[in-house]
C-alpha cells in the first residue's frame, strides 16, 4: 500500500528534474559560455507565439539559431544582442539578458516551485487521509 502512496510523488519528481536540467544549461552557460554577438534574422510564430530569431557564429565560424521569446530581450536592443553559448555545445545557447535575470524569474524556478507546492500539498492530504 506504501508503493501507491509514492506515486503521488511522481509530477513533483519529474517537475524537479525538468526545472534541474533547465538550470543546468544556465549553471553551464554561466561558467563557461562564450559570449558572441547575435544578429537578427527574422521571428518564428510557432503555435501562434512571437518570438525573435536570432543567428550568431561559434568559434569556429558555423552559424547558429536562437528563437528568444520576447521577454528575454532587452527592449533597448535593435538588431543585436548578446547570445552566451556553449563551446562544447554550441547549439546550446541563451540571450546574455536571459542568464543575467535572477534564478527566481525564469521557467525553471517556476517548475521547481510548482513541484514543491504539489509535493507539500500531497504530503498534507496523504497524513490528514491515514
Amino acid at each position: 500500500m506504501s508503493g501507491f502512496y509514492l506515486l503521488g510523488y511522481l509530477l513533483p519528481v519529474a517537475l524537479f528534474g525538468l526545472s534541474a536540467w533547465g538550470y543546468s544549461t544556465r549553471f553551464l552557460l554561466a561558467r563557461r559560455g562564450v559570449r558572441v554577438e547575435g544578429r537578427r534574422s527574422g521571428e518564428s510564430w510557432y503555435a501562434g507565439i512571437y518570438s525573435p530569431v536570432f543567428l550568431y557564429k561559434d568559434e569556429t565560424g558555423e552559424s547558429h539559431r536562437l528563437t528568444v521569446s520576447p521577454e528575454n530581450v532587452p527592449r533597448e536592443a535593435g538588431r543585436k544582442i548578446g547570445v552566451v553559448y556553449d563551446p562544447k555545445n554550441p547549439d546550446s545557447a541563451l540571450s546574455e539578458f536571459e542568464l543575467r535575470k535572477p534564478a527566481w524569474r525564469s521557467i525553471d524556478m517556476l517548475l521547481f516551485s510548482v513541484g514543491a507546492v504539489v509535493a507539500v500539498f500531497y504530503t498534507v492530504v496523504i497524513l490528514l487521509w491515514v
